[in-house]
């Protein structure tokens, strides 16, 4: 019975950090539309933050690997 409890919050948690990272690519989208108009207005180009590049990366592989675990088990 408790391996079923943990399995449920396992996946409860997995689709929060989901919805949580789409919230985040949502709301970066809108920010780099902002930068790379306004950067193109003034005829420069604003290039994708290495952090962001890194944490959507980190974020999307630990989602990834929290997603194979559940399933597996």
């Amino acid at each position: 019975r408790d391996k079923g409890r943990l399995a449920e919050l396992a996946t409860a948690l997995v689709g929060v950090g989901y919805a949580l990272l789409g919230i985040v690519f949502i709301a970066y989208g809108l920010f780099r539309h902002q930068q790379m108009e306004a950067a193109l207005l003034e005829g420069r180009f604003a290039p994708f933050g290495r952090g962001a590049a890194l944490g959507f990366t980190a974020a999307g592989v630990v989602l990834g690997v929290a997603t194979v675990v559940v399933v597996i088990a």
